[in-house]
């Protein structure tokens, strides 16, 4: 299959598969973190390759590390998975406050070459901001989103880069009946807590054969 999206491996969305007759390739399943990711795009029979959620940054002695790649689609030259967002930790002894931007989105997958399937979307990074007081501005972003699945076939776009925003990162649309859409990737809803989109499932043309299109990754932590 196409080659993953870097990051950690635990989380990783799961290369696609092809159909024993290779006429046939599911996408790569999207990367998980703070939440799982969606999946490929399967041909019949292929198991789900989502990633899952995995760590905890409120531990006490949590591991800072960034988000998991995307899988590569299925056939050789399938589309690459996209990579993981990174992570940022301030520490202080004060204060910390933050008015600008602080982005640690992940990156789309990539669309499939001819008759393949595309790449899934890497999970968003992680961000730790650790004080004896921290305070956000009201122009304050803190984002880490997950990146929108590529789509099946060469007829057909990359999934988009995560937003600093609530806008999930769009996944990539085919622009041919053998090819299935990528799905959108995870991204926080701007609400306190842990409440986002997840990463959504990637498409494939109906009845099962051809070439899916990449899960959307999931957000980070």
């Amino acid at each position: 299959s196409g080659m993953d999206g870097a990051g950690p491996p635990e989380g990783a969305g799961k290369g696609g598969t092809n159909s024993g007759a290779g006429d046939a390739a599911s996408d790569g399943g999207g990367g998980g973190y703070g939440d799982a990711d969606g999946a490929g795009g399967l041909i019949t029979g292929a198991s789900p390759n989502g990633g899952v959620p995995w760590d905890d940054l409120t531990a006490p002695n949590f591991v800072l590390v960034g988000g998991a790649g995307g899988g590569g689609g299925g056939q050789p030259t399938g589309g690459l998975g996209g990579g993981g967002g990174g992570a940022v930790q301030l520490s202080v002894n004060g204060t910390i406050t933050v008015g600008g931007t602080i982005n640690v989105g992940a990156c789309g997958g990539a669309k499939g070459k001819k008759s393949t399937g595309g790449g899934g979307g890497g999970a968003g990074g992680a961000i730790v901001l650790e004080a004896a007081h921290v305070t956000l501005t009201s122009t304050a972003v803190l984002a880490a989103n997950g990146g929108g699945g590529g789509a099946g076939d060469d007829m057909s776009n990359d999934g988009g880069d995560a937003n600093a925003s609530v806008v999930p990162a769009l996944g990539g649309l085919a622009g041919a009946g053998a090819g299935g859409d990528g799905g959108n990737g995870g991204a926080s809803n701007g609400m306190p807590g842990l409440r986002f989109t997840n990463g959504r499932n990637g498409g494939i043309p109906v009845g099962g054969g051809d070439f899916g299109g990449g899960g959307g990754g999931g957000v980070g932590r």
